[in-house]
C-alpha cells in the first residue's frame, strides 16, 4: 500500500509541476500503473482538486489514445471521477464557442456499453442531463439495454422519459438516434405500444408512432432482412475467413437490400450491430459498391454469372 500511495503521489506531483508540458505527461500516463492513477484521484489532500482538473484536461485532450480508452472503460475507474470529466470537458468545449450537441457526441463515442451502462445506473445522469444520458443509452448493446431497462422498473416512466427527450430534439437528431442503436429503438416502440392503450399521454403516443412511421418500418424491416440472412447464411464460420474467401452472396444480398437507401451509414452501422455484416472490411467494401454505380453493376452482374454457372454445372 506504501509503494502504491508512494507512486500515486509521483503522479500527482509530476501532472502539478509539468502542467504545460503534453508530451512529459503522456508518456508517464502511458507507462504508469492504472491502479496507481486512480489511486492518485482519491481526495487525501489539499491540492486534490487542481489535480482531478488538470487530469480531465488531459484526459480530454488524449481522448483518442487507446490507454486512455482502456483506463475509463475499466472496471477499476469510478464512475463519479468520469461525470467530473465530462462535466469539465463540456465547460471547456462550451467556452470555445462549440456546439454542446456536438460534445455529447464525441464524449459518448468514449464508453463501451458496459460502462455506459455502469455510469447511468450508479450515477443517475438522467436527473444530471438528458442529452449525456440518452447518448449513453444509446451505447447499450441489447442485454445491457435490458439490464437498463430493469433498473428502472416502472415502464410508463420509461416511456414518458424518452417521449419528453425526444420532444427536445429535432426530427433528424431522432431518427440518426433510432438507427444508431435498432435495440433501444426496438423496445422503445414495444413500450409505447403497451403504454398507448391505458394512458393519460395516449394521443402523445400515437403521434410519437405517426411521425416516425417510416423509420419504424425501415428498422422493422431492416432487423426482419438481418434475421432472414442469418438463417440462410452461416455468418458465423464465414468470421474465420478472409474478405474475399467470403460467400458474396451473401454480400450481394446485402448491397440489393440497402440498394435506395437515404440513410447508408447508419444502415451498414444497424447490419454491423445485428452481425450480418462481419467486420470492417466487409462494411468498407460494401459502402464502396453502393456509392459507385459503376462498381455496382459490375459487382451484381458477375455475381450473378457465377450463381449461374453454378446452376448449369
Amino acid at each position: 500500500m506504501i509503494a502504491n500511495t508512494t507512486e500515486s503521489n509521483t503522479l500527482k506531483n509530476k501532472i502539478l509541476e509539468n502542467k504545460y508540458k503534453l508530451n512529459e505527461i503522456t508518456l508517464f500516463l502511458k507507462n504508469i500503473e492504472r491502479k496507481n492513477i486512480i489511486e492518485a484521484l482519491n481526495p487525501n489532500n489539499s491540492k486534490e482538486d487542481e489535480f482531478l482538473e488538470l487530469f480531465t484536461y488531459y484526459i480530454w485532450l488524449l481522448r483518442d489514445d487507446s490507454n486512455i480508452v482502456s483506463l475509463i472503460n475499466s472496471e477499476e475507474f469510478p464512475t463519479k471521477y468520469i461525470i467530473k470529466y465530462i462535466f469539465s470537458s463540456m465547460g471547456r468545449w462550451i467556452s470555445q464557442g462549440n456546439d454542446v450537441d456536438d460534445f455529447f457526441y464525441l464524449i459518448g463515442a468514449q464508453f463501451s456499453s458496459k460502462k455506459s451502462l455502469e455510469i447511468l445506473v450508479r450515477e443517475k445522469v438522467e436527473l444530471l442531463d438528458i442529452s449525456l444520458a440518452l447518448i449513453l443509452i444509446c451505447n447499450l448493446k441489447s442485454k445491457d439495454l435490458n439490464l437498463f431497462l430493469f433498473e428502472i422498473h416502472d415502464i410508463k416512466y420509461i416511456a414518458n422519459f424518452f417521449l419528453e427527450v425526444f420532444e427536445q430534439l429535432e426530427e433528424d437528431r431522432v431518427k440518426f438516434l433510432f438507427v444508431k442503436n435498432p435495440s433501444l429503438f426496438a423496445n422503445l416502440v414495444s413500450i409505447v405500444k403497451e403504454c398507448m392503450a391505458n394512458s393519460e399521454k395516449k394521443e402523445k403516443f400515437y403521434e410519437f408512432t405517426e411521425k416516425f412511421k417510416n423509420e419504424i418500418e425501415m428498422i422493422e424491416s431492416l432487423i426482419s432482412a438481418a434475421h432472414s440472412i442469418h438463417f440462410n447464411f452461416d455468418v458465423s464460420s464465414e468470421r474465420e475467413k478472409s474478405l474475399f474467401q467470403r460467400d458474396m452472396k451473401r454480400i450481394t444480398q446485402i448491397v440489393n437490400l440497402l440498394e435506395d437507401s437515404h440513410y447508408l451509414a447508419e444502415q451498414l452501422d444497424l447490419l454491423y450491430s445485428e452481425s450480418v455484416i462481419i467486420d470492417s472490411d466487409e462494411m468498407r467494401l460494401i459502402e464502396n459498391i453502393l456509392k459507385n454505380s459503376f462498381l455496382k453493376k459490375l459487382f451484381l452482374q458477375k455475381n450473378q454469372e457465377v450463381s449461374e454457372g453454378v446452376l448449369n454445372v
